[in-house]
């Protein structure tokens, strides 16, 4: 049951995957459905020995407060890409006109323009003819991270904010080049999916897994739904898996890749219908666990990089920004032992019951393989 008005985004992971019963904002609605489920249910009725004590000794019995934690270190994979080299120099030039189509011009090299002002990883001598410059400005990279530039604190603000939009549109670049499409999250920024094979149903990319073996993951797949209009027949949902990068610059220099999954009914073009998007994630990534996300993202950076253990992305003549392909990993002090995914398909079963609006459907997201709904992470 939900107690307060904690949003569902900072609940639990495990607690995703249960039904729930509102007693917020009101405790005397809420114990009504409860009473109501309980009786519809006919759970058993215990009169006698029934109080705050027994409970809490059943409680203490089912599960103590270490229940699964392990005294032993564990190593967990993040979503953090290091990146280990960077461009020698940021640069900063004042154009003598400032057309409408300036980032086109500038397209050879990641760039973006401010007022008058282009700033890029690129110098003067890249932009060519069509960008006549009135002057230019550089600043290294390494003494913009160092704060060590003689400058006002804004000014130094600024080439922070400047470097991370680079190192973002560098990355979007890159991405966009390996032919993904790119889709408009709800807060305006783009992500950008996988598309389809024209041959087959499932891009499959293969990655060095957690344990170091070579492994494979789909990053487009589909589900066989019953039709709405016609429940004889059925027809395809197509999934798309789908990245967002964004570049920090403390604790490390990183890109932070979050994943999103995306649907279509081409394998091409995603709808554009926000709610019906949220509905098919809700379903079709309900028993993607944290390992199948995990696994997933990394089939998508080895797929940019083609298997290689780092990502080139030129930025300018002879400069390049080169991210780590292997995410860092970091050390718990313990561990903890997940439940089983057979504990809670099988725990789950009542709930989807509940939660089933009449879609059946089948899913093939990987080659070979029938499998449950098959699906995200959280929130485009």
């Amino acid at each position: 049951m939900t107690i307060d008005d904690l949003p569902t985004s900072e609940y639990n992971v495990y607690l995703s995957l249960r039904q729930s019963i509102g007693f917020f904002p009101s405790w005397r609605d809420g114990l009504i459905q409860l009473l109501k489920r309980l009786a519809r249910d006919r759970v058993p009725k215990r009169k006698l020995g029934f109080n705050p004590q027994s409970v809490a000794a059943w409680w203490r019995l089912y599960r103590s407060l270490a229940c699964g934690v392990k005294q032993q270190p564990e190593e967990y994979l993040s979503n953090w890409f290091r990146i280990s080299q960077l461009p020698s120099r940021i640069y900063v030039h004042t154009l003598q006109n400032s057309p409408d189509d300036t980032e086109r011009r500038a397209a050879n090299w990641p760039a973006y323009r401010e007022g008058q002002r282009l700033v890029t990883f690129a110098p003067e001598t890249d932009l060519g003819p069509n960008m006549p410059t009135v002057n230019s400005q550089s600043f290294a990279v390494n003494d913009i991270l160092d704060r060590s530039l003689a400058i006002p604190d804004a000014e130094l603000h600024q080439l922070h904010l400047s470097l991370v939009r680079l190192l973002g549109l560098s990355l979007d670049r890159r991405i966009r080049e390996a032919r993904l499409g790119s889709y408009q999250l709800a807060n305006g920024r783009l992500c950008w999916f996988f598309v389809k094979p024209e041959n087959d149903d499932t891009l499959k990319a293969h990655f060095e897994g957690a344990q170091g073996a070579r492994e494979w993951r789909g990053l487009t797949g589909f589900a066989t739904i019953a039709s709405q209009t016609d429940r004889s027949s059925s027809v395809r949902r197509y999934w798309h898996f789908a990245v967002q990068a964004h570049a920090k610059l403390r604790p490390h220099v990183l890109f932070h890749i979050t994943s999103h999954v995306l649907f279509s009914d081409d394998g091409k073009i995603p709808w554009s219908d926000k709610k019906r998007m949220h509905r098919a994630r809700r379903r079709q990534c309900k028993s993607w666990y944290n390992d199948t996300w995990r696994d997933r993202l990394l089939a998508a950076v080895s797929f940019l990089s083609e298997e290689k253990s780092t990502l080139d992305i030129p930025v300018a003549s002879g400069e390049s920004i080169i991210m780590e392909c292997r995410p860092m990993a970091f050390e718990s002090q313990v561990a903890f032992s997940v439940i089983s995914k057979k504990a809670i398909e099988e725990s789950r079963a009542y709930d989807e019951g509940l939660e089933n609006d009449g879609e059946e459907e089948q899913d093939s997201s990987e080659p070979g393989q029938m499998t449950g709904p098959d699906g995200p992470e959280d929130e485009t």
